[in-house]
């Protein structure tokens, strides 16, 4: 039976995530507040009644009719080699000879009306190329990293062996669409990124209910698919979230719950414990920026092994300076007045600290040979306004012999920066109560020293990422596309060194100019790569 009811004149958005529209215009205020792209108002079908849908019926008929006794096939006068092209209209279908489809260019051969949209659906598929391969293609050749040897650090490496096999969960194909969509809509102009906004925001709004069916149900929420598909729910946020951070830390903690649950079970594949240190490294670099005692809730996933003997050194690092972070947190947001025995938890607690802190500084003044980082310039006199743009600051500018390398050296400099942090608090928080926190000003002063290393440590290092594309790589690659020197950085390095830039710029011990110049480097990852977070943590920190 047709419908007889009065049409809906929301907006195309409002639409599709079936959501009352307030039919503000030119845009409705429902997407506006929601920091959303409203698409519009599309054509509304006032007359939808059986007898119109009659008439209409049998207009088309005698459009067909009428086509039936034209001759089908036309023939252009030959070449010279004899050869001939034979046009046959009767593969068109009648739909389109009878009604154009709208903004098409109808154009002629012979004496022949043709629509050109339709004439173009004979060309081969390889010859096209559409939004959703182009989204999925882009999204493969800039974030993916699928290692070749065992020892090569991978990123979001198990996205192309479940599009391989083609055994793909609904809920991780949709938040791929989702995800690869925007990604390619953050990377072009505004004023082109319309289609692929709109299509992200339809994959979007279609990912997070299969991912919501999928959680509820004791057999999917095993799968390791399911925490694949919410670690990229979590990935859409960062390339369209540039107000705000909430979604993605929901996102976020919902993949540390699903870890909880599943226990031992993200451990017995490849896939799984890939995802698990994903979700893992994620959660501490949320803790260490926002200081947030609420994330140390998922300290559990600090405690697992699940690590191989390549990554083996920068997790236990980052390890065990975020479980005595963790601990120092707790105690400072539970304990507004401080009891005895939170007061002597806090001293035990600097007492670690001070051990990590002594082996950080060993470990800067007798590096080993291997990891020692060779300088690959110097740069002097900078500008202010050149601290916006150029890719490099003053000083030392350092190069690595690899990324993982590289990594490496990064999350060492901001475990240890974030270390000095937490004793400074950790100082304040007992000082408050009435106890002595650092020993003397000596010990202050080399903690100062020592972190303000670190911030030009983080600085010298940055344009490394700024400038990788993995040109020249051997031991990993990118599923799709191909990279030539001049080529600006992958989407993998801005992903990687935004946190890092974060926590320098966020730090007591930055010097306005540093932060000038960071806030400049994480502008162009912004601009470059896409990724809307990067704005976030501009305009906040």
């Amino acid at each position: 039976m047709v419908y007889t009811g009065k049409p809906s004149g929301g907006c195309k958005l409002c639409r599709i995530r079936k959501v009352k529209c307030d039919e503000a215009k030119p845009f409705c205020m429902r997407c506006t507040k929601s920091k959303r792209h409203c698409p519009g108002y599309g054509p509304v079908v006032r007359d939808q009644s059986k007898a119109a849908a009659d008439k209409l019926k049998k207009q088309r008929q005698v459009s067909l009719d009428s086509t039936s006794s034209t001759d089908s096939s036309i023939s252009p006068k030959s070449g010279s080699s004899g050869d001939s092209c034979h046009w046959n209209t009767s593969q068109t279908s009648s739909s389109s000879l009878s009604s154009p489809r709208r903004n098409s260019s109808p154009f002629r051969v012979g004496d022949q009306e043709a629509d050109l949209v339709e004439c173009f659906k004979h060309v081969p598929g390889g010859l096209l190329n559409p939004l959703d391969e182009q989204a999925s293609c882009l999204f493969l050749s800039e974030f993916v990293n699928v290692p070749l040897t065992p020892t090569a650090r991978g990123y979001y490496s198990f996205l192309p062996r479940y599009l391989g096999r083609g055994e793909i969960s609904v809920c991780l194909s949709l938040a791929f669409k989702a995800t690869s969509m925007a990604a390619l809509a953050m990377r072009q102009s505004k004023g082109m990124r319309g289609p692929a906004l709109l299509r992200a925001q339809e994959h979007h709004v279609n990912a997070l209910r299969a991912v919501s069916k999928a959680i509820s149900d004791p057999e999917e929420v095993d799968n390791d698919q399911t925490l694949g598909a919410v670690l990229m729910l979590a990935f859409y946020e960062t390339l369209m979230s540039k107000d705000s951070i909430k979604e993605y830390i929901h996102h976020l903690k919902g993949a540390a719950k699903i870890v909880q649950m599943r226990g031992q079970k993200c451990l017995e594949t490849d896939e799984g414990r890939e995802m698990f240190a994903m979700t893992r490294n994620q959660c501490i670099s949320v803790q260490n920026v926002f200081k947030e005692a609420e994330m140390s809730g998922y300290s559990w996933l600090l405690y697992n092994e699940a690590v191989q003997r390549s990554n083996r050194s920068t997790v236990d690092i980052n390890l065990i300076c975020s479980q005595v972070q963790q601990g120092i947190d707790n105690i400072i947001s539970k304990a507004r007045q401080p009891t005895p025995e939170a007061i002597e938890k806090m001293i035990e607690l600097l007492g670690k600290c001070r051990k990590l802190e002594y082996e950080f500084r060993q470990l800067r003044a007798n590096p080993n040979p291997q990891w020692k980082v060779e300088v690959a310039e110097w740069v002097f006199n900078r500008t202010d306004e050149e601290l916006d743009t150029e890719p490099t600051f003053e000083g030392q500018v350092f190069k690595f012999f690899n990324l993982p390398l590289a990594v490496l050296h990064l999350v060492t400099w901001c475990s240890h920066l974030n270390l000095i942090t937490t004793m400074m608090r950790c100082s304040a928080w007992l000082a408050s109560a009435g106890r002595e926190g650092l020993d003397d000003i000596d010990e202050y002063e080399q903690l100062v020293r020592s972190a303000s290393a670190r911030v030009d440590d983080i600085v010298s290092g940055v344009p490394y990422f700024c400038s990788w594309n993995g040109y020249g790589v051997i031991v990993s690659q990118f599923p799709c596309g191909s990279t030539k020197p001049d080529d600006p950085l992958k989407g993998e390095a801005g992903l990687i060194v935004m946190w890092p830039v974060a926590i320098a710029m966020k730090s007591d011990y930055a010097t306005p100019r540093q932060r000038r110049y960071l806030r400049g480097r994480l502008r162009y990852i912004a601009d470059v790569s896409g990724i809307s977070q990067a704005r976030f943590f501009i305009d906040e920190m």
